[in-house]
């Protein structure tokens, strides 16, 4: 993929009528047009998703009656399990991201460029800022989760759901459909993705609630989830206030989890409660 000629999130919504609505790179400030290719298969990015976690020998676990699907821990060092987690990477790149602990977060691994504005206008260094976990047992009813997150800059920390996950061509985890919950300076967008072996990758913004957000600032995102038939109702909440209310068709279980991208994101805490 290589990203081109950054547009306002104003001129979003006239896009979104076009017949190009699910070829539009989702990025949380910008409209961005793409240009689809074959990403190289990386032998080396194999070997790293082996060795994804750091640290993982300091880690130990403050979930709770996680066979209930009540779970709670925070991401400080020494404070979680990695293995109560699966890596997911995204379809649209060979890059499978990992996490760096720090003392009460971690944060999704970026490269190091003096500019952080680099990660929007090149594509080679905006795929490799693409972090993603989910619990590894899905959930099944109805939930309410909450998610302390951090951006550096100026985006673009989520929370993901995803009914399942199916596996690329050396067995590593990745998203088919699957939903964002996503925080950045201009609001929360919400992205509905696709996937498909013959047509890959595609997606469409199902919300938008514009609220300014400050960068190094922890928000708490929560998503209230209650199943009506094939439908989920979703309430939003940003910093304890309800911001929307949207009806998503994701399915009777999912996977949730974090994904940090396009800038430096940084997770303190994830709890999870089933009502």
């Amino acid at each position: 993929m290589r990203l081109q000629n950054r547009a306002t999130l104003r001129g979003l919504l006239p896009a979104m009528l076009g017949k190009n609505t699910l070829r539009m790179i989702p990025c949380r400030y910008a409209v961005l047009d793409l240009h689809i290719d074959k990403t190289r298969q990386s032998f080396y990015s194999y070997f790293l998703s082996l060795i994804r976690f750091r640290r993982k020998d300091e880690a130990s676990c403050s979930s709770k009656e996680i066979a209930q699907m009540n779970y709670a821990c925070n991401f400080a060092r020494g404070a979680w399990k990695a293995d109560e987690w699966t890596l997911v990477k995204s379809p649209r790149w060979d890059h499978f991201g990992g996490w760096v602990q720090g003392e009460d977060y971690i944060q999704n691994e970026t490269p190091d460029v003096p500019d952080k504005r680099l990660f929007l206008e090149n594509q080679q260094l905006a795929e490799k800022t693409y972090s993603s976990m989910v619990l590894a047992r899905p959930i099944e009813g109805n939930f309410n989760l909450n998610v302390r997150m951090s951006f550096l800059d100026r985006m673009a920390p989520l929370v993901v759901l995803a009914p399942e996950l199916e596996q690329d061509d050396k067995g590593r985890p990745h998203y088919g459909k699957h939903f964002e919950f996503v925080l950045y300076d201009l609001g929360i967008n919400v992205w509905e993705h696709f996937y498909s072996r013959t047509e890959g990758p595609s997606w469409m913004l199902r919300g938008f609630i514009p609220r300014p957000l400050n960068a190094n600032q922890t928000h708490s995102l929560t998503l209230q989830l209650k199943h009506h038939g094939r439908r989920q109702a979703v309430n939003i909440l940003l910093n304890e206030q309800v911001q929307m209310t949207i009806g998503l068709e994701i399915g009777p279980k999912m996977f949730a989890g974090i994904t940090g991208c396009e800038g430096e994101n940084r997770f303190y805490s994830f709890e999870l409660s089933q009502s």
